[in-house]
């Protein structure tokens, strides 16, 4: 699971806005206003963004590509279904690389699977990226920042699109959580364990 505030601003500054940010006066605001629109019109938010192939959002300013990139990761909450367990699902974060091959690496360890050799390594830099993204998000601006945080990113959204983004994206913000305090759950635990 990625920052929902992050795919939103990736599609927007790596793909989007340079060929189609005439469409939408108003910059990242609009874009992200006008997205969540669209996801909502083509279904994204009750589907699997994998089954939708067509829809009736207006698709000069997003193609389907565009709408499957920024939908939602989760359609549930974490632990209804959707990972390893209902109890105990394992959430992949890309906030949080390592933290989550480590906890990948400890799941496919534990039964039923058993399986304890060192996993490949993650392939290209996202970590990197991400680690940027949170960074960028925890200043508030999208261009870059000092500290990570939580996704407090895009404060110069207006409140009531932040509070849009968090109800729309509600279970892949919980899944982060999930993620977050898992590590912190692990890290307890470990050391309970010395």
């Amino acid at each position: 699971v990625r920052s929902p505030f992050a795919r939103l601003w990736s599609l927007f500054r790596e793909t989007w806005s340079s060929p189609k940010g005439h469409l939408l006066p108003g910059g990242f605001p609009s874009f992200v206003e006008h997205s969540l629109k669209s996801l909502l019109v083509g279904g994204f938010f009750e589907r699997s963004w994998m089954s939708i192939t067509a829809g009736s959002w207006n698709s000069t300013l997003f193609n389907l590509h565009e709408l499957q990139h920024i939908a939602p990761a989760m359609r549930r909450p974490p632990g209804s279904g959707q990972g390893l367990s209902d109890a105990d699902p394992l959430i992949f974060s890309m906030e949080d690389v390592p933290g989550s091959l480590h906890r990948l690496s400890e799941a496919l360890c534990a039964k039923p699977f058993r399986h304890c050799s060192p996993l490949p390594p993650f392939p290209g830099r996202h970590g990197d990226r991400a680690a940027t993204a949170a960074a960028a998000a925890a200043a508030g601006s999208p261009a870059g920042g000092k500290k990570a945080g939580k996704e407090d990113a895009f404060r110069h959204l207006p409140e009531q699109l932040v509070k849009a983004v968090h109800e729309a994206y509600r279970h892949d913000f919980e899944a982060l959580e999930f993620a977050r305090s898992s590590v912190a759950e692990h890290a307890a635990a470990a050391a309970s364990s010395k």
